[in-house]
């Protein structure tokens, strides 16, 4: 029979009853995992399963096969905490009904657990929920689990460390949020908050923080904000200590020795990060501003102008632009020479002809020296055009549009202000001054036409 069959046909043959037996292996395969299925979960009430099916109305028959067991179980026990929290928070006093949510979670974080010893998840969200019950010494187990399944889990370790202060085991929520805050500094700023308000302790601030230049920097400026002079001192030294090469620790020490009113050694902090940075125009500029705050103008003059010339060599605009305006608002409120503050202000221009605060600047020089009210107004106007929702600038430029009468443009100005502003009684009052001194002008035209 074979030998009357030719090859082709047999392999055509082959080709077409192939499918078909592949379509037969899968109808066996899912019949077998159904059973598979049927036996795992097998201990999950039906009510836990149709909770289960409104937690994802789109979850079809085959998806849900596809789901294994610690998926299946920590949302069911997530909804279950979450329903308990709910309760909790609205203090809704149905205790039988709460106490069973917290049961039902705790049951099936342990079956997730049990399908999944190695789940980090798992145990955290467990120690969580005995955290939340104050069941201290179980939440410090699984949390503890928690750490070592997943150390290099960024997020997880930051929450473990979180929940060991809630249950007060500070000593290892300081090891572990270090940990965290090492794999992530994005979570340094969160972790010095919640340490200081649980504990209020310099030393665990220290404890939880790396010994990293940039996580010392962020402690020192948390410090800095809670006013704690010397202690920011002492951690800004040991960014220093750290890369001397970097100009940020150093003013930022010097703003602590400012704090203390301290300006000889802040003076000194910048002279040391002078001769670590030579020819370095940012700190020339910072040791230039804390001769301003001794009230010596001269020399703070001197070292601004050499942060601009090392600037000017590089061609760094950013900062030439914060030099020149510096000076030029040194000469202008400090010193009233107005023509330097001009040619500083125009020297800012030149890099950035739309640079609104030099045209502000220069306004206020043109106003100050009283000598050309037309230039004094089109640099307001330059100002309001180029930062528009700046209101100092546009009441700057209202009230010189009415003192020098030109009203028609005060009220249009003063109406895109009440657009802008919160202050509706100021933009009303105003707006009547301006009403009454048009309808003054327009009474003292008709007087002097009838004579």
């Amino acid at each position: 029979m074979e030998a009357l069959i030719s090859p082709k046909y047999r392999f055509f043959l082959l080709v077409t009853s192939f499918p078909f037996f592949v379509v037969w292996l899968i109808l066996i395969f899912s019949i077998i995992y159904s059973n598979f299925l049927y036996v795992k979960i097998s201990n999950i009430s039906y009510e836990d399963l149709i909770k289960y099916k409104l937690l994802d109305d789109n979850v079809s028959g085959p998806r849900i096969i596809a789901r294994d067991d610690v998926r299946l179980n920590l949302l069911l026990a997530d909804s279950y905490a979450e329903r308990w929290n709910y309760s909790v928070e609205k203090n809704s006093g149905i205790k039988n009904s709460s106490e069973k949510d917290s049961l039902k979670a705790i049951e099936f974080y342990k079956k997730a657990i049990l399908s999944n010893p190695l789940s980090g998840e798992s145990h955290l969200k467990l120690g969580i929920m005995y955290a939340n019950l104050k069941m201290n010494r179980e939440a410090f187990s699984e949390l503890k689990k928690a750490a070592l399944l997943d150390p290099k889990n960024a997020y997880q370790q930051f929450d473990v460390g979180r929940y060991f202060f809630k249950i007060k085991n500070y000593k290892d929520g300081s090891r572990i949020l270090k940990e965290a805050n090492t794999l992530s500094p994005q979570f340094l700023p969160e972790s010095l908050n919640l340490v200081w308000d649980l504990t209020r302790d310099y030393q665990t601030l220290t404890n939880v923080t790396p010994e990293q230049q940039h996580a010392f920097l962020t402690l020192g400026n948390f410090l800095l904000k809670k006013e704690m002079w010397d202690e920011a001192i002492v951690v800004y030294k040991k960014a220093i200590l750290l890369n001397p090469k970097n100009t940020i620790p150093y003013q930022s020490l010097s703003f602590a020795y400012e704090g203390k009113g301290m300006f000889d050694e802040a003076l000194q902090v910048m002279l040391s990060g002078l001769k670590e940075i030579p020819e370095n125009s940012d700190i020339y500029f910072y040791l230039g501003g804390i001769y301003l705050k001794k009230n010596e103008l001269e020399d703070g003059i001197v070292n601004i102008r050499k942060a601009i010339k090392l600037c000017s060599n590089k061609f760094n605009s950013k900062s030439l632009i914060e030099y020149h305006l510096a000076l030029s608002e040194i000469y202008f409120n400090r010193m009233k020479y107005y023509e330097k503050s001009l040619e500083e202000a125009d020297s800012v221009l030149k890099i950035n002809s739309t640079e609104s605060r030099a045209y502000f600047l220069k306004g206020l020089c043109y106003k100050s020296m009283n000598s050309n009210p037309d230039k004094m107004i089109d640099c307001f106007k330059k100002a309001v055009i180029y930062s528009p929702h700046d209101l100092k600038y546009r009441f700057t430029l209202a009230e010189n549009y009415y003192l020098y009468g030109l009203y028609k443009e005060a009220l249009a100005e003063w109406e895109e202000i009440g657009k802008l502003s919160p202050r509706e009684e100021l933009v009303e009052k105003k707006i009547r001054e301006i009403n009454e001194a048009m309808k003054k002008d327009l009474i003292s035209i008709v007087i002097d036409n009838t004579k």
